[in-house]
């Protein structure tokens, strides 16, 4: 990506480190959704925004630190309407492979398969990422990354691992989200991914044991395959099970055009989410441009 310096010698002075320096990053899309459930405006035109603001820095005693802040920003054909935000906080210091996060860190979110189109059509629903966390304590060496987090109010926590071995992947997490009516009640979520490189060819298998409200586990599964073929890449994705009973299930194609531009879509049939639809599959699809900056 390109990256916009904003540092100065001052900066650099005033922070009293070693080497500072600040980045903007982004990315945005556009194109057109199809949702056979809407009432009305089955297909419509969306567009999408993200801009990343990254500050680093090193002490003069090798401590690496930061700070980031997203800025969002949409709007859709239906309602005519645009949304902006700015949201993600963090900040966090480093130092031998330990990086300990503070902010909006979400959970430690690991593994999980692949979406199809250029903004996604809802192939992938993993539970991986559950709770609200404040705190992240992240650990990597020889390719190995262990996390930990933590909701100092909501009390939500989530240990995951994950590594690489030549062309397998895993991915192994465990998350826990106390529910708002008790803090007795909870939803555990126990997940695995392992990936496979065949060069043009790329597979992920996930599996995932969820428990709502201390009840029985039930268990989801997914997949995805990847074939690339110089600048093409066609996926095709499925997940379902005990958990959610109708298996959403897509295929996508991504071209990518160079210099960070592309043309994505992707067609399926995903869970209905609707009041008195939840048994129910929809069809989805959408075509459209991606661009990274």
């Amino acid at each position: 990506m390109k990256k916009i310096l904003i540092a100065s010698t001052a900066l650099v002075a005033l922070a009293g480190a070693a080497h500072a320096d600040i980045t903007l990053t982004g990315g945005a899309n556009f194109g057109m959704k199809y949702d056979d459930s809407r009432a009305t405006n089955k297909a419509q035109i969306d567009n999408e925004l993200d801009f990343n603001i990254v500050a680093t820095g090193e002490s003069d005693n090798g401590i690496s630190f930061g700070a980031s802040l997203d800025i969002d920003g949409d709007q859709t054909e239906a309602t005519q309407g645009s949304t902006a935000s700015v949201s993600d906080p963090e900040a966090f210091i480093s130092f031998s492979g330990l990086t300990l996060t503070v902010g909006q860190v979400g959970s430690a979110d690991v593994g999980g398969i692949a979406d199809v189109g250029y903004d996604g059509i809802g192939i992938d629903q993993e539970m991986n990422d559950q709770g609200k966390h404040d705190v992240n304590i992240a650990y990597t060496t020889n390719g190995f990354t262990f996390q930990v987090s933590y909701g100092s109010v909501t009390e939500d926590y989530a240990v995951a691992v994950e590594g690489a071995f030549d062309k397998v992947t895993f991915a192994l997490g465990h998350t826990v989200e106390k529910t708002a009516d008790s803090k007795k009640n909870k939803d555990e979520v126990t997940h695995a991914t392992l990936g496979y490189n065949f060069g043009s060819v790329a597979t992920n298998v996930y599996v995932a044991s969820v428990k709502t409200n201390n009840a029985k586990a039930q268990t989801n599964y997914g997949l995805d395959v990847s074939y690339t073929m110089n600048d093409l890449t066609l996926t095709l994705a499925a997940m379902g099970g005990d958990f959610q009973k109708d298996t959403n299930v897509g295929i996508g194609a991504k071209y990518n055009l160079g210099g960070g531009l592309a043309i994505a879509g992707g067609i399926g049939q995903v869970q209905d989410t609707r009041a008195g639809f939840t048994n129910k599959t929809k069809t989805v699809a959408d075509l459209g441009v991606t661009m990274s900056f």
